[in-house]
């Protein structure tokens, strides 16, 4: 499920809070994103989110899709759990080409194992080819999880 397309005021607002770290604006598009698909929301056990590097989340001090979504959870009342889990440094996907994503992300993420029989949505900011959406949900669906769901702010290109 994707909120709109990645221009205008809502690139801007994604941009200020990724890379200018304003952490707020996530909490605000997350609520946003919540009451728009309250009514369309699959039933799920738990929310997820896309893992980032280490070194990401020191530099950023959070992660983008993490407070995304909390900000969800608390809105459909349904736990967040950190269940993945970034193993692999990766280039920054912006400046890639569809087959260098794909590469890239090949194996860079890994579930922690606590999805087995679970309904599963899977929060992240902006998608643009699905590369990190699939590649989290295959790690999702080979520890088990019973289905996965994908919700996002943007979607690019």
């Amino acid at each position: 499920m994707v909120f709109s397309h990645y221009n205008g005021l809502l690139k801007k607002s994604v941009k200020i809070f990724k890379y200018r770290f304003v952490s707020e604006i996530g909490i605000i598009l997350g609520n946003r994103l919540a009451q728009i698909f309250s009514e369309e929301l699959p039933q799920v056990d738990l929310v997820t989110f896309v893992p980032i590097s280490k070194e990401t989340q020191r530099t950023r001090g959070f992660n983008q899709s993490e407070i995304l979504a909390n900000a969800i959870s608390n809105s459909i009342k349904t736990p967040v759990v950190n269940s993945l889990a970034k193993i692999k440094t990766t280039k920054n996907q912006a400046a890639l080409t569809v087959k260098e994503r794909k590469l890239n992300l090949n194996g860079a993420y890994k579930s922690k194992g606590i999805v087995k029989n679970r309904r599963v949505l899977l929060v992240d900011d902006v998608c643009t080819t699905g590369t990190t959406l699939n590649e989290c949900a295959k790690e999702l669906r080979k520890a088990g999880a019973s289905k996965v769901h994908g919700l996002v702010i943007a979607r690019g290109r």
